[in-house]
């Protein structure tokens, strides 16, 4: 038995397997493509919200930082609000106040 049968053996065994993707494959990547053009087209019109806001007036440095931090990372402020919370209620004298 040489190398050439056992090459038909494995090529014959993936035969039935390549490009065999069912109906579902074809609903996942399509499910993917529309995805990433939904995170494109927000990103793209947060950037021309952002870039429309003047950075030297308080009103819209407030609104940028808004925008930028609830969108963009909005499991990274939730996070950081929360431990600055619980390290404000951490302190003694603090919490004596609101146990009263």
């Amino acid at each position: 038995m040489g190398a050439g049968a056992l090459g038909g053996v494995a090529a014959g065994a993936l035969a039935g397997t390549v490009g065999a993707a069912g109906p579902g494959t074809a609903i996942v990547v399509t499910s993917l493509a529309a995805w990433m053009l939904l995170v494109f087209v927000l990103r793209r019109r947060l950037q021309r919200r952002v870039e429309g806001l003047d950075p030297t007036k308080p009103s819209d440095r407030k609104e940028i930082v808004n925008c930028i931090s609830s969108l963009e990372f909005p499991l990274s402020s939730r996070i950081s609000l929360e431990l600055g919370l619980f390290k404000t209620f951490a302190i003694p004298s603090i919490s004596a106040v609101l146990h009263q």
